[in-house]
């Protein structure tokens, strides 16, 4: 790329990955053709930035020590059958799907602007007249002229009221005075279970007409993933935080998690989120040989906040000689009496 990917993303080099996926989103929403228009300035534009995308994702490396290798390769796959005869020859769409028909593949369906027509309430003049209008004095309201032409009378449109008969006239509210109107068709198809954001589809026979070829041509689809707040993928796995309460981390108990499938309830160990984990097993995301990943939670533990009341004080101390502590974690717990009776409070 002869452009610095950072400053087309409008962010620092410093920039983690969810700061770059947050800034492509936004300028994809911003400057998608479909948004701000198929010239070919805005479409070299769009590609830019995809291309900035793909390459900064390429290099940097999740928290996990793994390089989101899949989700880059569908984005540089994507990046690269967007070439400017996909614009001549088709078109481009977007569309934001939810995130569980992704994963299970479902229908849908996209609305293009299938072709131009006169508008039929005005009959291509892009005017309508008002019932109390007064007519056109130049043509007596006919809304044209009869002029001899080689010994025949042609019919030519009034210069006053182009054609509308009266004086007074307002923009046609179905055409807005254009005079034409882009009749619209709904396409249906199917999105591959696993799709990715990024990845884009060819609907084969299904775009504008080409008159040249006498046929329709393709349709492509850019699909993004809607995904629940806070999730991300990592190769075929899902990536979300997971807050807990200490008393929880220490002693196990019934959590809540959010997955792609919806709300469930776990048991947890102590042991199981030691290293600041979650895992639960065949939740995550499908990858392009049907295998499904693990959904990892990152553990965000929640402590108490402020003076620890004199009372849970003295059932500290009593779980103390009950349940003497040799786990790191559980000591700095178990030590929180000696702290809180200094006045001092440790809030992770």
């Amino acid at each position: 790329m002869e452009k610095d990917p950072y400053r087309l993303l409008g962010i620092s080099r410093q920039a983690d990955l969810s700061e770059i996926k947050r800034a492509y989103r936004r300028l994809v929403r911003r400057y998608h053709p479909d948004v701000c228009g198929r010239n070919m300035e805005n479409i070299k534009r769009f590609l830019e930035i995809k291309d900035a995308y793909a390459l900064l994702t390429s290099n940097i490396p999740d928290p996990f020590g793994t390089a989101c290798k899949v989700e880059s390769r569908e984005i540089l796959k994507a990046s690269g059958s967007l070439s400017e005869g996909h614009f001549r020859d088709g078109a481009f769409l977007f569309k934001r799907v939810d995130a569980l028909k992704c994963l299970h593949g479902a229908e849908t369906q996209v609305e293009i602007s299938d072709r131009e027509e006169f508008c039929p309430r005005c009959r291509g003049l892009g005017a309508t007249v008002s019932s109390f209008a007064r007519p056109c004095p130049h043509c007596s309201g006919a809304g044209f002229k009869l002029i001899e032409w080689s010994g025949e009378d042609l019919k030519v449109v009034c210069s006053r009221c182009s054609g509308t008969g009266a004086m007074e006239t307002r923009d046609c509210s179905m055409c807005r005075g254009s005079g034409k109107v882009v009749r619209c068709r709904k396409v249906k198809f199917r999105i591959p279970r696993g799709t990715r954001s990024g990845t884009v589809l060819e609907l084969k026979g299904q775009g504008p007409w080409d008159p040249g070829q006498k046929c329709r041509t393709s349709l492509y689809v850019e699909v993004e993933a809607a995904l629940p707040e806070n999730m991300e993928i990592r190769g075929r796995d899902i990536v979300s935080p997971l807050e807990i309460d200490c008393w929880t981390y220490l002693g196990g108990g019934y959590v809540e998690c959010r997955t792609i499938d919806g709300r469930k309830e776990v048991f947890i160990h102590p042991e199981a989120v030691r290293g600041g984990r979650l895992v639960l097993n065949g939740c995550g995301w499908i990858d392009e040989r049907g295998l499904r990943g693990d959904h990892i939670f990152l553990i965000e533990v929640s402590y108490p906040k402020g003076p620890c009341p004199r009372k849970a004080l003295e059932h500290l101390e009593a779980l103390k000689k009950i349940w003497p502590a040799k786990d790191p974690d559980i000591k700095a717990l178990a030590g929180w009496g000696t702290s809180q009776e200094k006045g001092i409070f440790s809030d992770r």
